[in-house]
C-alpha cells in the first residue's frame, strides 16, 4: 500500500498484484477507477514515448515526461471508469465479435494482414502489453464509450439527423451546410488518400459510394458522427470530403462530476 499510494511505484511486479487484487486509484461518482487500468496506461505510454523519443517525442525529460503521461492514465482511467458506470446502468455492452473485426482491422497495414504472432510482438515490444491487456485499454473500452457517447449525447444526434437531412435536400451541398451550422460542425478535405488510409473510417466509406454521394452519418471512435462525401476514386486513392458532428455531452457531464466534488483521486500527481 506504501508503495502504491505513498511512493507511486509502477513497477511489473506492484502491477502485476493490482491486476489481482482491485485497488482504486480514484473514485468518480461512486465508480471505483482500477489502479490496474491507471498503471497500465502509464505504463503504456512511458514505453512507447521512450520508442519514438529521439523521433517524435517532443518531451525529453524523463521525470517531466513521467508527469504527463501520469496525468493522462489518469484522466483516461477516470474517463473510463465513467463510461463502464453507465454503460452497466444502461445496458449498454461491447460483445466478443465486434471487438475481433476491429482487431482484424488494427493488423492490417497498407491491406496486407500481419500475422497475430508479428502483432503480439509489436505490441509487447512497443507498449508492453499482452494482447488482452492491448485489446482492453485501445479496442473494448474506446469502443464502449463511443456507444456510451452515442446514447447519452442526444443533441450531437439531433444534428447529426438535421444535417442529413439539409444535404439530401441541397444536391449533398457541404456549403449549405457550413452556411447554416457555421462552426457547429467540422468540415475536412484532406485530400487524395490511399485506400489503406486509417482515418476514423471514413476513406472506407468513401469508397462505397459513388462521385458525389453522401454516406449514412456513422459514429466512429469517440470523435462523434460523421457524413463523407465522395469526389473521386481510382484503383489506389480516393478523394473526399467529411463533415464531422462531435460528441459533447459526456464530457460535458464528467466536468460538471469534478465541479460537484463527485471525483476522488486516491494519489496525489504533480502538475
Amino acid at each position: 500500500l506504501f508503495q502504491l499510494y505513498s511512493s507511486q511505484s509502477s513497477s511489473d511486479i506492484l502491477y502485476r498484484i493490482t491486476t489481482v487484487v482491485p485497488f482504486p486509484v480514484a473514485n468518480v461518482d461512486g465508480e471505483n477507477v482500477l489502479y490496474s487500468d491507471y498503471l497500465m496506461r502509464y505504463r503504456a505510454d512511458m514505453v512507447a514515448s521512450e520508442k519514438k523519443k529521439n523521433v517524435m517525442e517532443t518531451i525529453e525529460d524523463d521525470a517531466q515526461r513521467s508527469k504527463v503521461y501520469k496525468q493522462k492514465a489518469m484522466e483516461e482511467s477516470i474517463r473510463d471508469a465513467y463510461v463502464m458506470k453507465i454503460a452497466r446502468e444502461k445496458g449498454i455492452s461491447v460483445s466478443r465479435e465486434e471487438v475481433n473485426k476491429l482487431l482484424e482491422d488494427a493488423r492490417k497495414v497498407k491491406n496486407q494482414e500481419i500475422s497475430e504472432t508479428a502483432f503480439n510482438k509489436i505490441v509487447a515490444d512497443n507498449f508492453v502489453l499482452s494482447m488482452d491487456e492491448y485489446r482492453r485499454i485501445f479496442i473494448e473500452l474506446p469502443l464502449l464509450r463511443q456507444k456510451v457517447s452515442v446514447e447519452v449525447d442526444t443533441s450531437a444526434k439531433k444534428l447529426k439527423d438535421e444535417v442529413y437531412e439539409l444535404l439530401k435536400a441541397n444536391n449533398n451541398d457541404f456549403a449549405k451546410v457550413h452556411e447554416k451550422y457555421g462552426e457547429k460542425v467540422l468540415i475536412e478535405a484532406p485530400g487524395a488518400v490511399k485506400h489503406f488510409n486509417v482515418d476514423s473510417g471514413r476513406t472506407a466509406a468513401a469508397l462505397k459510394l459513388q462521385p458525389g454521394e453522401i454516406s449514412q452519418p456513422f459514429a466512429s471512435d469517440n470523435n462523434g458522427y460523421y457524413i463523407v462525401k465522395l469526389i473521386s476514386k481510382t484503383d489506389t486513392e480516393v478523394t473526399y470530403e467529411s463533415i464531422n458532428i462531435k460528441f459533447a455531452e459526456f464530457d460535458a457531464k464528467l466536468k460538471q462530476l469534478e465541479t460537484d466534488g463527485k471525483i476522488t483521486k486516491y494519489i496525489k500527481l504533480e502538475e
